[in-house]
């Protein structure tokens, strides 16, 4: 992790002769280095264009910001409780002598500025810079010819950029829930309230892909045409990217003009299958952290309690976590007849949508849940319920 460290210093009244007992205290902001090198770039980053601190009075409301890549600067501010980010503006390079802009940003709310000394370490991160991306429709199995009895492999995810600057596809993640809709339990610790326990969570590459305003790009499990081994399914060749899942046998199947999403984290070891049941929660999330520190340090552990007739049994589970800040969209499915819970908090998502009435119902193949377009904008109110129809399943369908 890459950090930023600024000292506060108070300046003491006694060092100004004109100061009066009504003057308000104040402190002096300066960078703890004195070369001006206020940070060292993460591997994969050329160069940073400029910096800025933004010092937020919270009593006031009123902001100020600051130039603090190229100068030191002197800040000077009156003792009291604050909100401070900075912002790093930089170029990272994504081969093929490519590069693109990338933000860094830390934020430190509620600081208590007093006189005296304090040191505060700032660690950016990349901004998760695609808050217009969300799903604009999910199909999770197709139907299936006569004759036909599985094609596990034909699922598929589109996302649109619903805002109206064009966004840079690169570390966007998709992820899986961990629990399911239908069965309710009282998992502890809660962690609802602050991340969506998963497992499975695969990312696009960089590429430098670039999504306008209103366009969407589709994601298959196998980019290939599945209609020649089951009529009723999807051609999905022409899919902007597939996650691959290499195994001992060969189990899946890679199309190499499709890029591959990468691997965070899945619970399988052989080939993930989203669930076709409709019974979990997917997410469109950017991870704020390197993969080797994420899988060091967002290990859920968790246990719950299972109640049968002369029955109490304590049960132990482990998976990973997706902070809800890191979530940009996710859509709760759940069979009709069998809704127990959402899982994730309100604030992420406050309903559900229904492909069937059990998990099995043979009804939900090749159904998908499509977003809905109102006066012209995709509906986004954050609950699923509300923000998408239930529909036959195009990967082409025009918005």
């Amino acid at each position: 992790m890459k950090r930023l460290l600024f000292a506060l210093s108070a300046v003491l009244a006694v060092c100004v002769a004109s100061c009066s007992d009504s003057d308000p205290v104040v402190t002096k902001i300066t960078p703890s280095s004195t070369t001006g090198d206020f940070f060292t770039l993460p591997s994969g980053y050329e160069a940073a264009d400029s910096a800025i601190m933004t010092i937020k009075n919270i009593a006031t409301g009123v902001e100020t910001t600051y130039e603090v890549a190229k100068t030191v600067p002197s800040i000077v501010v009156e003792d009291g409780l604050y909100d401070i980010s900075l912002t790093v503006y930089t170029t990272r390079s994504i081969g093929n002598n490519a590069s693109v802009q990338q933000v860094l940003r830390d934020i430190k709310s509620n600081v208590k500025v007093s006189g005296g000394t304090l040191e505060l370490t700032f660690s950016p991160v990349a901004v998760v810079a695609g808050q217009g991306f969300l799903f604009a429709e999910v199909c999770l199995a197709p139907k299936l010819a006569d004759g036909v009895k599985t094609d596990l492999y034909s699922s598929w995810f589109r996302i649109v950029n619903s805002s109206a600057d064009t966004l840079d596809t690169d570390g966007l993640c998709i992820i899986q829930s961990k629990f399911v809709t239908n069965q309710k339990c009282d998992f502890t610790p809660d962690i609802m309230s602050e991340a969506v326990a998963v497992d499975a969570i695969y990312r696009i590459p960089a590429t430098g892909l670039r999504v306008a305003p209103g366009e969407t790009i589709l994601i298959a499990d196998q980019a290939i045409n599945h209609q020649e081994t089951n009529a009723l399914s999807f051609d999905l060749s022409n899919a902007d990217f597939e996650w691959y899942d290499e195994t001992g046998k060969n189990l899946d199947i890679d199309n190499p003009d499709v890029p591959n999403m990468e691997r965070v984290y899945c619970n399988t070891k052989t080939v993930w299958v989203p669930n076709s049941q409709g019974n979990k929660v997917f997410g469109l999330a950017f991870i704020s952290t390197d993969d080797e520190e994420y899988l060091e340090k967002y290990v859920y552990d968790y246990s719950w309690i299972i109640v049968a007739p002369d029955i109490e049994q304590e049960k132990k589970g482990s998976c990973y976590m997706v902070p809800n800040d890191w979530i940009v969209d996710c859509i709760t499915f759940s069979p009709s007849t069998l809704y127990k819970w959402n899982i994730t908090s309100s604030s992420l998502d406050a309903g559900y949508v229904s492909i069937g009435k059990t998990g099995a119902d043979k009804d939900r193949l090749g159904k998908s849940a499509r977003r809905k377009v109102q006066d012209g904008k995709f509906v986004d109110t954050n609950d699923s319920s509300n923000d998408f129809d239930v529909v036959e399943a195009d990967p082409a369908y025009q918005f």
